[in-house]
């Protein structure tokens, strides 16, 4: 059984010594590792050079790139094991793609929601809103906590708030 194929993104980063003939050098030998170990290239960018945040191996600026490719998901640690023994790259990072990238634009475009997602997963809800889900699930445990946030005034809610929460953390750490 073959493994599955997935889209990737990869940002790789070149030394400050690296050219932009380099860079895109570099970008045609890793494409042709990409298709050795059974991907397809998509598209890349040339980002140019770029000041680093703090220095990488005596680098202060490097050549950034982004690639876009697919590849199947057991030669994606072969692929990693042929960028950190690469002595150019001095940073890079592979994750899963969840767009896919259209020939002659900036930016890709997003693809349909990935079809692992359930749709009707609720949506994240604020901290607040979280509070309140378990404190009302505890309520019934706890008649001392009272719920009614809305009819409080925006004080005496952050106050309760703060209780609920103390008392939340307090009862964790006495588990």
């Amino acid at each position: 059984m073959s493994a599955p194929v997935k889209n990737y993104e990869l940002t790789f980063i070149l030394g400050e010594t690296a050219t932009p003939e380099i860079s895109t050098a570099k970008t045609a030998e890793i494409t042709k590792a990409i298709v050795e170990f059974g991907g397809t290239h998509t598209k890349d960018e040339q980002w140019g050079r770029r000041d680093l945040a703090y220095p990488i191996a005596r680098n202060r600026s490097g050549l950034y790139v982004t690639m876009w490719f697919s590849l199947p998901t057991d030669q994606l640690k072969n692929l990693d094991r042929h960028l950190r023994f690469d002595e150019s790259i001095i940073r890079s990072l592979v994750t899963i793609a969840y767009t896919s990238a259209q020939p002659g634009s900036l930016y890709p475009v997003v693809e349909e929601e990935k079809k692992t997602r359930r749709s009707d997963r609720e949506e994240p809800a604020t901290a607040e809103e979280q509070l309140r889900r378990t404190t009302t699930s505890r309520a019934a445990k706890h008649e001392d906590i009272e719920v009614d946030l809305e009819e409080l005034s925006e004080a005496d809610r952050l106050a309760q708030l703060d209780t609920q929460l103390d008392n939340l953390l307090k009862e964790e750490e006495s588990k």
